[in-house]
């Protein structure tokens, strides 16, 4: 079994979901996204490495067409109606399905060499946004789950190829801390 392959496991354990995805945290990053974005009532919006869904049904809650990812079984059985068990490399939907797309603490789990086509795959999907969470400062180097480290221009070269920055205020977003890069996107055409 490869490496990679054992850290998928680790998440078909239930302990593993216990304390992750506070509910109270992506209610709201869902108001502050529909504000920022200006999303509207049945815009489709896409949480990638979902968790436990919580900011799925957040935004559910708020009239928006969302859908999640996780390629957790256990994950996935948390909101089994708006679930799609797939690997964010691999992403099964039509071109430009998704106006926004939030990728919180998934990137650094993707191996390097996956980089390039799982961001032309999630830009193929996404129709206008994405909001991305990736640590830059590793808080323990040994951790064997992050495959991918990079420091901001790493990450910033990774999305440029397919993303465009646009400038924003990171302390104005919930839930996020001093130790990760919060990126803000949008599609290139």
């Amino acid at each position: 079994m490869s490496h990679y392959h054992s850290i998928l496991k680790q998440y078909e354990d239930p302990w593993y979901f216990r304390n992750i995805s506070d509910p109270g945290v992506n209610e709201a990053r869902a108001v502050w996204f529909n504000g920022y974005f200006r999303l509207r009532e049945g815009d489709r919006v896409l949480e990638l490495g979902a968790g436990k869904f919580t900011l799925t049904a957040a935004w559910l809650k708020l009239g928006m067409d969302a859908w999640g990812v996780d390629w957790s079984t256990v994950g996935c059985s948390y909101f089994p109606d708006r679930a799609v068990r797939a690997m964010v490399q691999h992403l099964p939907f039509r071109d430009k399905q998704f106006r926004l797309i939030t990728a919180f603490d998934i990137l650094e789990h993707v191996p390097q060499e996956d980089l390039p086509a799982t961001m032309d795959g999630i830009a193929r999907v996404c129709s206008e946004f994405l909001v991305c969470n990736i640590p830059f400062e590793d808080p323990d180097p040994d951790d064997r789950h992050h495959l991918t480290k990079g420091q901001r221009k790493f990450w910033e070269s990774i999305l440029e190829r397919r993303f465009e920055p646009i400038p924003y205020n990171p302390l104005t977003t919930p839930g996020f801390n001093g130790n990760s890069t919060i990126f803000v996107e949008r599609v290139r055409e």
